[in-house]
Formats: C-alpha cells, sequence, structure tokens
C-alpha cells in the first residue's frame, strides 16, 4: 500500500498565511501523508498547477493562499 500524497498550491503573495505552511505540512505528515508544495507566481497559475499535480496522481491537491475577487 502507497502513502497518500497531497499537494499544496501556495501563491507567493500569500503573506501573513505563507507562515502557516510548516503547520500544515506538520499536519499531513503526522496523518501519513506525503506533503509536497507548488508555488505559483502568477495569476491563473494555480489551475495549471493544480492540473499537473492531478495528472501526477496526487491523492488531494489544495490552492492555498492568494487573494478573494
Amino acid at each position: 500500500m502507497h502513502g497518500k500524497k497531497v499537494c499544496l498550491v501556495v501563491a507567493l503573495r500569500a503573506g501573513e498565511n505563507i507562515t502557516a505552511i510548516p503547520h500544515l505540512v506538520t499536519f499531513f505528515s503526522a496523518a501519513g501523508w506525503k506533503t509536497d508544495i507548488a508555488l505559483k507566481e502568477d495569476g491563473g497559475e494555480t489551475i495549471k498547477l493544480a492540473k499537473q499535480a492531478a495528472k501526477a496522481r496526487y491523492d488531494l491537491v489544495i490552492g492555498y493562499g492568494g487573494t478573494a475577487p
């Protein structure tokens, strides 16, 4: 049985939320998940990175940070 994998798609401009990333990684690790981080630099890149993670067969993809429109 393989371990589950999660990909966090993180907006570099997430501001104060970026400091929570180590806590998220620790949380998933404690639950037995391998966590990878994809850094989003430009608008519209979240969907592209999420699709790439889905094709790479991650069990869970999470968009994190950024601002609401």
